[in-house]
């Protein structure tokens, strides 16, 4: 079973490692603008991109001139480059293994759609796909987020919480964000981590037996041993709260009631009650002990001699301060050897699992 029902993939970098075929087209294009001879790995920064933006922005061309070399880049590529590529290993199978489970799959890519189709067909694994999406080789469609919404429609995708999407470069996460799903970066395409790291990539594999491992987890016994971990740490920060509690001679449950009073002075009894969420008998006894041990005053209201109203002493405080005190040094045993860039990144997970939980609150 897989978290995801649809899976949507990129092609090169992706799923094939089309560095010959792409680079040597695009040399040979270059070539018919006197730019001779560029070297092959320098010509690598094409693959994934869009073609004619790639011209314009890597060669400072004009549109009508990346348009004209796109053209002469097919010249060779609908002939030769298209099979100078090959699957990276592993990914017939990963691919089976999806089937197997119950994922429906597709293809999202930039290139033109018919040579996507070509590609698919020349390495047999179009069996596993239910839908391949490309662009238009008259310039239409070529835009990632525009292929990507393609795709989802064609799957008639509800429930985009439901899909994710695989590629290589920034191009397939930025476009995978802005038409609502996530996307998986693979760091042995042509973006590396880094560059999918800074896209802000869902997660990110090295490896294709890491992506499958990805995309096939079961989420809740993924989960599992993480949850028991969160709750063990949380019940570990709780005993040594109560600790020093403890230690002072009171309980935590006295301690939380001492300090709603001092952040509320000449609260009631019954507002106490309402605002603690705990019955009027059982404030009214720790109230009692509380003023016993000297750390808060009772008295009649003014206004309405009913009703009982509670203030901190001057002994109160001065427990509290202690206390909270210990409270912090507990705080910051517990994050004792984190840099400030951890402290910083685990900020933003919790903030990331508040949201979750708000959002789902009707679950």
């Amino acid at each position: 079973m897989s978290r995801y029902k649809y899976i949507l993939f990129d092609l090169d970098g992706t799923l094939t490692d089309p560095f010959e075929g792409i680079t040597k087209s695009v040399q040979y294009a270059l070539n018919a603008f006197d730019i001779k001879d560029e070297p092959l790995e320098k010509l690598k920064k094409f693959i994934g991109p869009p073609l004619k933006e790639s011209f314009m922005e890597f060669y400072g061309f004009d549109s009508d001139k990346a348009k004209k070399a796109v053209e002469k880049y097919r010249e060779r590529f609908s002939e030769k480059g298209i099979f100078e590529n090959s699957l990276y290993p592993g990914i017939d199978g990963m691919l089976a293994h999806l089937k197997e489970a119950g994922c429906v799959l597709a293809i999202a890519s930039s290139k033109p759609e018919v040579f996507v189709k070509r590609i698919v067909d020349h390495f047999n694994i179009e069996k596993y796909f239910d839908q391949i999406t490309g662009s238009f080789l008259d310039g239409r469609r070529t835009k990632k987020s525009e292929v990507v919404q393609a795709a989802l429609e064609a799957l008639h995708v509800e429930d985009k919480d439901t899909a994710i999407m695989v590629g290589d470069r920034f191009h397939d996460v930025e476009g995978a964000r802005e038409v609502g799903i996530s996307c998986i970066g693979v760091s042995f395409g042509y973006g590396g981590r880094e560059e999918l790291s800074k896209a802000k990539a869902a997660a990110i594999a090295d490896s294709v037996d890491e992506l499958e491992h990805m995309l096939l987890a079961d989420p809740q016994k993924e989960l599992e041993p993480l949850m028991r971990l969160f709750r063990h740490v949380w019940r570990i920060h709780g005993i040594a709260l109560d600790n020093v509690t403890s230690s002072r001679g009171i309980y935590k449950s006295q301690m939380k009631m001492l300090g709603y009073i001092f952040h509320h002075e000449g609260v009631s009894q019954r507002e106490l009650a309402t605002q603690l969420q705990i019955s009027a008998p059982s404030i009214a006894v720790t109230a009692k002990k509380l003023e016993k041990m000297g750390y808060i005053r009772r008295h009649m209201d003014e206004k309405d001699n009913r009703m009982n109203v509670l203030n901190t002493t001057a002994e109160g405080r001065a427990l509290l301060g202690q206390t909270w005190k210990a409270f912090s040094q507990v705080d910051v045993r517990m994050f004792n050897g984190f840099s400030p860039g951890e402290i910083e990144q685990l900020r933003m997970f919790y903030e990331r699992i508040a949201k979750n939980l708000e959002e789902n609150m009707d679950l």
